[in-house]
């Protein structure tokens, strides 16, 4: 491969990391597929009506006072001089979630053609 075709191709794949695909989901569904996503990094979750984007810790199914909710946690970013916590950029926070709320998510093409690699095209259905 010449000089341009390596250029081409370290420029494609530099794309496939600023490039975000986007998935609609329920929560419920979130939850179907997290096993599979596992604890995956630069997986983002949007769920308020403000837009912002989440990294996502952890997924699963909580029993809240007798309703089936689920518990979400992610990371929300903080102003150092406010709190006082073990990591300085970052705190973990939970939501609680009906599993019928509509959820977005989102991550590089690059961290996709991973997953696919991995498990096949499990998202492809919510892709949006």
């Amino acid at each position: 491969m010449g000089l341009l075709g390596k250029l081409r191709s370290g420029l494609s794949s530099a794309a496939k990391h600023l490039k975000t695909k986007h998935f609609k989901m329920t929560a419920g569904e979130l939850v179907e597929v997290w096993g599979k996503l596992g604890h995956p990094d630069d997986v983002y979750i949007s769920f308020r009506d403000d837009g912002n984007r989440y990294e996502i810790r952890s997924v699963g199914w909580v029993n809240d006072h007798g309703r089936k909710l689920v518990e979400v946690w992610y990371l929300v970013e903080v102003d150092n001089d406010e709190e006082e916590v073990s990591n300085p950029d970052f705190v973990s926070e939970r939501e609680r979630l009906d599993p019928g709320k509509e959820v977005w998510i989102h991550m590089s093409e690059a961290k996709y053609e991973e997953l696919v690699g991995k498990h096949g095209d499990f998202l492809g259905k919510f892709e949006s």
